[in-house]
């Protein structure tokens, strides 16, 4: 769902990124300066030949914070920002195909939101 409109706050935050170095961290500190929270990564198993596999938790994300309070385990909001990490990963990094599943969320109570995604 988020997939499109991660495509298009690609386009505009590429605006900075020319002051940023280039990566996974520039994208990752720019994601948390925008608002988007803080993403921790617990696993990052990254192979040479593919299959690769990653968990990461996002806290601190006043959208999704908010978006608890309002509708609790009814709100939608993770599924937007799981669309803009994934877009960020093909645009910025190159992968294909990514997609993001949640295991625990924020808005049905969990500490933090954990996203995993394999390619």
């Amino acid at each position: 769902m988020g997939g499109l409109i991660g495509h298009a706050s690609i386009a505009t935050t590429r605006v900075c990124a020319h002051i940023m170095e280039p990566g996974l961290s520039a994208i990752l500190a720019m994601l948390e300066f925008i608002g988007f929270g803080k993403p921790n990564f617990v696993k990052a198993d990254v192979k040479p030949d593919g299959g690769h596999h990653v968990i990461f938790h996002v806290k601190d994300n006043p959208v999704i914070e908010h978006a608890s309070r309002l509708f609790g385990a009814k709100s939608l909001v993770c599924n937007w920002f799981m669309g803009v990490y994934a877009a960020h990963g093909e645009l910025e990094l190159g992968l294909k195909h990514v997609k993001v599943h949640e295991n625990k969320c924020v808005c049905k109570g969990a500490r933090y939101c954990e996203w995993e995604t394999r390619w």
